[in-house]
């Protein structure tokens, strides 16, 4: 009777041992996921950023390349009048 009690209660300890186990992996899956989506939101804003910055970038670019060629457009019109 001794041994079967001590079975049984080497079996409830694994078990509720074993409970636990799981429940703290969810855990960990769940806050893992967690993290994955606050990276993957930080990402995207950094690329959408990073986006913004490269078009007034070459927004103020295409400008000064606008004017430097009219510029140099009017220069040779002037010299082909001389």
């Amino acid at each position: 009777m001794k041994k079967l009690v001590s079975i049984f209660a080497v079996c409830a300890i694994t078990f509720s041992a074993s409970a636990q186990e799981k429940e703290s992996v969810k855990q960990a899956v769940k806050k893992d996921a967690q993290t994955v989506g606050n990276a993957a939101k930080k990402g995207a804003n950094a690329t959408k950023k990073g986006v913004q910055q490269g078009a007034k970038w070459t927004e103020k670019t295409a400008k000064k390349g606008a004017k430097a060629v009219e510029k140099t457009y009017q220069d040779v019109k002037t010299d082909i009048k001389k």
